[in-house]
């Protein structure tokens, strides 16, 4: 007895130093926030072998490592994730581990200023009936009346000449520039260079966000997955917040992935769910919104709705009901029929009752 109870307290030691390894808490270290175009490393520790070693971000393989962008370093002990250049789409949740559902966030600042000009009827001058009701100042920072300052659009340089060429888009007003109309060609990346202060700064005019749904009404069978995306008249850097029957999210956790919409290059704007519930029918919306210009959002919302995944077979069960009672009717009809032939086909096949001539009384008569 003694023996088999040590044998029993091994196995159970044993069998608790196993659960410890499996359930090993992975460790993360890394940068909270990476400035844009800089490099950034992400490590992780604890993980069961190398074979448990596989970087996701957002819940699918990040695009630099099937590019050769990334990098991946791995030994027994730690894994590390690379890149040289931070970028707006590398914002997400990275997780290096297949065993553990320890993530790591990492969030990319950027130093771009976001200037939104504003759309629609309403924000046009109704005297003019061409310029904006508000011109859009862009303003170059602390500057002098001596400050040599050049602006740029797309690496381009803005010259004199080249304003009010088409429809006075733009123009100076000392160093700042100011946009005058809401045309398509105003949106895109400025710069401004202040030459005697040595300093630059970067905008990107972008029009005023509304975000839309392809369907005003989504319709989804139970156990299958919901595919949603936002879009819209949307740019690189926006900034998307989910809300779906009151949960408030904006990166990928639990039921809910959160992926980049390579049609527009928004980070985050592809939502799926899977495995949808009846529980589930009710609304999904999206918020949308620039840095700096949190006031300047655009909601879009849709009404839900999850189909019972039976619901397709009861028409069909209904049709095959119908045959079978129509079927039976006509088989019930048939028999009554071929019954009351069989009666009438007896009562004809009887004896005949006519009388026939006595030949005895025939012959008695011609004698």
């Amino acid at each position: 007895m003694r023996t088999q109870a040590a044998f029993l307290m091994l196995g159970l030691l044993y069998l608790a130093g196993t659960l410890d390894v499996v359930n090993a808490e992975v460790l993360y270290e890394g940068p909270e926030s990476v400035k844009n175009g800089s490099a950034w490393t992400i490590s992780c520790k604890g993980f069961n072998g190398k074979g448990d070693v596989s970087w996701t971000k957002n819940g699918q393989t990040p695009e630099e490592l099937s590019q050769g962008v990334a990098r991946v370093f791995t030994n027994d002990t730690i894994s590390e994730l690379s890149n040289d250049v931070a970028l707006e789409h590398h914002e997400g949740v990275y997780k290096c581990a297949k065993s553990s559902n320890n993530t790591f966030r990492l969030i990319v600042t950027t130093d771009i200023i976001y200037k939104i000009v504003l759309y629609g009827h309403e924000h046009i001058n109704k005297t003019t009936k061409t310029g904006l009701l508000k011109p859009l100042v862009i303003e170059c920072g602390n500057y002098s009346g001596k400050d040599v300052v050049e602006w740029t659009k797309e690496g381009k340089k803005i010259s004199d000449t080249s304003l009010g060429a088409k429809y006075e888009l733009l123009k100076f007003n000392g160093s700042n520039l100011v946009v005058l109309r809401n045309d398509l060609e105003v949106l895109g990346n400025y710069t401004c260079v202040n030459k005697n202060q040595s300093y630059t700064l970067r905008f990107r005019v972008v029009p005023l966000p509304v975000p839309k749904f392809e369907e005003e009404y989504i319709n989804v069978v139970e156990g299958e997955k919901l595919h949603v995306v936002c879009g819209g008249n949307l740019y690189p850097g926006i900034k998307i917040e989910w809300t779906f029957n009151d949960i408030t999210f904006n990166a990928t956790e639990g039921r809910f992935e959160l992926t980049r919409d390579l049609q527009n290059g928004v980070n985050g704007a592809s939502l799926t769910i899977r495995n949808m519930q009846m529980t589930d029918t009710g609304y999904v919306k999206c918020k949308v919104w620039y840095e700096g210009n949190e006031l300047l959002n655009g909601t879009v919302k849709a009404d839900l709705k999850v189909k019972d995944k039976l619901a397709a077979l009861w028409p069909f069960l209904g049709i095959c009901a119908e045959v079978v009672v129509l079927c039976a009717i006509i088989l019930i009809y048939e028999k009554k029929r071929n019954k009351a032939e069989l009666e009438e086909s007896d009562t004809d096949q009887s004896p005949d009752t006519k009388p026939t001539p006595n030949k005895d009384s025939d012959v008695r008569q011609r004698k």
